[in-house]
């Protein structure tokens, strides 16, 4: 019965780690990005690109440029991509 419970209990830690780092996404690129790039910026630039070519070009810039922590990639990833494909 204990590993019955243990595992939602697990997951639901797991599921909220992960919505407080996409929520804290917007604070990661201010704290990182916004020294030389604004959001606009990266989003006009994004937009511009093929949508298949996002993605890959968003893992090398992340990991490459003044790479953000990776744990933070992810949720910094979806965030840019969100705001491009708004634009």
């Amino acid at each position: 019965m204990k590993v019955f419970l243990g595992i939602p209990l697990a997951l639901g830690i797991v599921f909220s780690a992960s919505v407080a780092t996409a929520q804290d996404a917007a604070g990661v690129f201010e704290t990182r990005c916004t020294r030389c790039h604004a959001l606009t910026q990266v989003t006009e630039q994004l937009a511009k690109r093929v949508v298949e070519t996002r993605d890959p070009f968003l893992d090398t810039m992340l990991s490459n440029h003044f790479p953000a922590p990776e744990q933070d990639r992810p949720a910094l990833k979806t965030f840019l991509l969100t705001a491009a494909a708004a634009r």
